[in-house]
C-alpha cells in the first residue's frame, strides 16, 4: 500500500514538484495560448503534462516489450471491469441488457484496479513478442518483477514491490459471471483473469522479488 505521506503519482490531483507549484510565473510558462494582447480574450490552457518519465533510458527493452504489438483485452472496453479508486472497492457489479448479464465479483482483497490491469497488457505483450519470433505460446507467463514496474512505469522500491503482489491478488481474486442466451438456450459462465500467480523472492532483510509466474485465464489468453 502507498505510504500516506508520499504524494500518489496516479492520483488526479498530483502535481509533479518538478513542475513547480505555478506561482510568480506567466500564463504562458504553464503552456497557455497565447492570445491579443489587450482585447479582453480569454486564453485556452493546453491539458496538463503526463506523469514524468521514471525510466528515460527504457530498460525494458531486455524484455523485448518494444517490438511486441501491446494487446489490450476488448472486452473490457464494454464495460467498467477495473475500479479506479485508490481504496479498496468490494461491491459486486452487475450490468444487464435484453436478458443478458454480466456480473463482477471482487475478493475482500478488493476489485482489480485499472493499474492491476497493467499486468495483463505486460503478460499479453509477452506472448505477442513470442508469436512473432515464432515461437511456442501458452497461458502461462514468467515475469522479471523490475521490468514489469519499469514496463509500467512504477518506481522499483521496496513498496512498488508490495504494490505489485497485492495487484496479483487482486487480479487473481476477481471473477467474472454471465449468461448467453441462444434461442431456448441459456449458457452460464464463470471465469477469473488470472488463474495462478507463483512469486520467487530473495530470502532475508530485503525481500526483492526475483520474477513472477502467472497463468492467464482461457478467457484472456483466447
Amino acid at each position: 500500500m502507498s505510504d500516506p505521506a508520499t504524494p500518489d503519482l496516479f492520483s488526479p490531483g498530483f502535481t509533479d514538484p518538478a513542475q513547480g507549484a505555478g506561482e510568480g510565473r506567466d500564463s504562458t510558462d504553464r503552456g497557455a495560448a497565447p492570445g491579443p494582447a489587450d482585447d479582453g480574450a480569454p486564453t485556452t490552457a493546453f491539458p496538463a503534462p503526463l506523469l514524468p518519465d521514471r525510466h528515460p533510458q527504457h530498460d525494458l527493452f531486455i524484455c523485448d516489450v518494444a517490438d511486441a504489438v501491446l494487446k489490450d483485452v476488448m472486452q473490457h472496453m464494454e464495460h467498467p471491469f477495473y475500479s479506479l479508486s485508490k481504496k479498496p472497492e468490494t461491491a459486486i457489479r452487475r450490468y444487464e441488457h435484453n436478458g443478458n448479464w454480466l456480473e463482477i465479483t471482487p475478493s475482500v482483497k478488493g476489485l482489480a484496479t485499472i493499474y492491476d490491469k497493467d499486468i495483463l497488457i505486460y503478460c499479453i505483450s509477452q506472448i505477442m513478442a513470442k508469436l512473432k519470433d515464432g515461437q511456442p505460446v501458452s497461458p502461462r507467463v514468467r515475469i522479471n518483477s523490475r521490468d514489469l514496474l519499469v514496463f509500467s512505469n512504477r518506481g522499483t522500491s521496496g513498496k512498488d514491490y508490495a504494490a505489485l503482489i497485492e495487484a496479483i491478488d487482486r487480479l487473481a481474486g476477481t471473477r467474472i459471471s454471465t449468461n448467453i442466451r441462444a434461442g431456448s438456450e441459456e449458457q452460464y459462465d464463470s471465469f477469473g483473469l488470472i488463474d495462478t500467480a507463483s512469486i520467487r523472492r530473495k530470502h532475508g532483510l530485503d525481500g526483492r522479488l526475483l520474477w513472477c509466474e502467472v497463468k492467464l485465464s482461457d478467457w484472456v489468453f483466447n
